[in-house]
């Protein structure tokens, strides 16, 4: 279950603010059991913002600096791959998508899903109690959303250009100029859906914790160049912050869930899951993110809770691992975000090698994906996911992207690594 079988005039709602061109965040939440799915935690939608905050790509690379005034506020919105670039000693692209897209709300609520309820968060301009009503009216006549069987045309790089990619990084870490780097594509296709419908089947799909849609426009009801609307069904936590405890929750190993296995089966299948390959990525990343926590957390606070944990979402199973520490009192969350962005999974490791080298193969910038999409609470506590398995439209042109990717290391088979990707792939394979 998740906040659209809790609230199903919510998709409506949705669909009604992406016509009248208004910017929000939905930020939901789905958590599966070990034996059958279970809501966990709460989803939030910030509405009617006071003000918006967005750096083009040209005009990006020095970080959060736009952010620090609203830093104690409520906020919600996301931050780009690039947005930091100038730290790496890198270029910023001087086209793509906005580099930060942040909203700050006069309206937040609240998607209880353990009660099935609505709290009101935030109601800065009195209209919370009109959404609430306005969703919950809907909730008998909407109807449930049919599964569409429809294979989406796209297209992305030749195999022949990946598999180069790859030996040139395996070339690479055998020269010791790095031992592991992200390396991705994109993939592209027209949209053929309302972008509310597509976002809500997604979701349904992938069943993931860090799920998000936002209406990312530059001007309330006008059009704009820079004008975004991105689903993620991202099953990873990037960065959060409760109290002064940071928190981080890296994957590294993918394996296409089938339900049709049997026990035996699967209990099979996941040892390759837990492969001696999967265990040496998770844990260069496991390193990485560590080293990260060291520069800003107390000394002696970092530790690592779970290591090589398996978790099952809608379409795949990860290897995930758990890193914390603790943050010096006066120490806030933009300095921790800045101090482990990009996270070490869409880079790889060391990561400034890795994203120069990322830099030199890819041929265009990834813009808002490998990025991260949160929010921001007055009393400092924040929750950002990483930005994979996510799709982003271009609102001029109507043009979808989804991009996909995997870690390269010394031993990787590049051959095995572009099935991967598809694997990966399968979540919009179907529109």
């Amino acid at each position: 279950m998740n906040t659209f079988s809790v609230w199903p005039g919510l998709a409506n709602y949705l669909t009604r603010a992406v016509d009248r061109h208004e910017p929000f965040v939905l930020l939901d939440s789905w958590v599966e059991g070990d034996q059958s799915p279970q809501t966990h935690g709460s989803s939030y939608l910030g509405l009617f913002p006071k003000e918006l905050i967005i750096i083009e790509s040209s005009k990006s690379g020095d970080g959060l600096s736009s952010l620090l005034d609203v830093a104690s506020s409520w906020g919600m919105g996301m931050v780009g791959y690039e947005s930091h670039h100038h730290k790496f000693g890198l270029d910023v692209p001087t086209q793509g998508d906005p580099q930060v897209w942040w909203i700050v709300p006069t309206t937040v609520l609240k998607f209880d899903l353990n009660s099935s309820t609505i709290e009101v968060e935030l109601d800065e301009e009195g209209r919370a109690q009109e959404v609430i009503d306005e969703l919950s009216a809907e909730v008998d006549s909407t109807q449930k959303t049919k599964s569409i069987n429809k294979i989406i045309d796209w297209s992305s790089i030749e195999y022949k250009e990946y598999i180069k990619c790859i030996k040139d990084i395996k070339r690479a870490i055998f020269e010791g100029d790095t031992y592991e780097v992200n390396f991705t594509y994109p993939m592209r296709t027209t949209l053929q859906r309302h972008p509310i419908e597509w976002g809500e089947t997604l979701l349904r799909e992938a069943k993931v914790p860090f799920s998000a849609l936002v209406h990312a426009v530059q001007t309330p009801g006008q059009a704009s160049s820079l004008d975004r609307m991105v689903i993620s069904a991202s099953p990873e936590r990037f960065l959060k912050l409760e109290g002064r405890t940071l928190s981080s929750e890296p994957i590294k190993g993918t394996l296409r869930r089938d339900d049709s296995m049997s026990d035996a089966q699967l209990k099979e299948a996941l040892k390759e899951l837990d492969s001696e390959k999967n265990r040496a990525e998770n844990l260069m990343i496991v390193d990485l993110v560590r080293h990260d926590f060291h520069s800003v957390c107390e000394p002696g606070s970092v530790v690592v809770p779970e290591l090589f944990k398996k978790r099952s979402f809608g379409t795949v199973h990860q290897l995930i691992s758990t890193i914390q520490g603790r943050l010096p009192h006066g120490v806030g969350w933009i300095e921790a975000f800045e101090s482990c962005f990009p996270m070490g999974s869409m880079t790889g490791a060391p990561k400034r090698a890795a994203m120069h080298l990322i830099d030199k193969l890819e041929n265009e910038p990834r813009g808002i994906y490998s990025g991260a999409i949160g929010y921001c609470k007055p009393n400092g506590d924040v929750d950002f996911n990483v930005v994979i398995r996510t799709v982003i439209i271009d609102l001029m042109t109507q043009e979808a992207r989804y991009h996909v990717g995997g870690a390269i290391t010394s031993d990787s088979d590049p051959a095995s690594e572009w099935d991967e990707t598809k694997v990966k792939a399968q979540l919009v394979d179907k529109g």
